[in-house]
């Protein structure tokens, strides 16, 4: 999923902007595509609050450094 993609999605999360189960499939997505994220962590438990963007893009970088750490172990 591109950047654009997620953003959307947390998004509508942030709003609540669907059905319960709409909600649940896109946090789904969200872990399924950010498993070493913490997405919903920075989404919901974070002071201050981090808008949507700078969520995805921290998940995207934890995400990414994950992947890193775990090709050099």
């Amino acid at each position: 999923m591109t950047r654009e993609q997620l953003v959307a999605l947390a998004r509508r999360l942030d709003t609540a902007d669907g059905t319960e189960e709409e909600l649940q499939e896109i946090m789904n997505v969200l872990v399924r595509t950010l498993p070493h994220g913490d997405i919903l962590q920075l989404l919901y438990h974070t002071r201050p609050e981090l808008s949507a963007d700078d969520a995805v893009d921290e998940a995207m970088r934890r995400q990414r450094a994950w992947e890193e750490d775990s090709r050099t172990s």
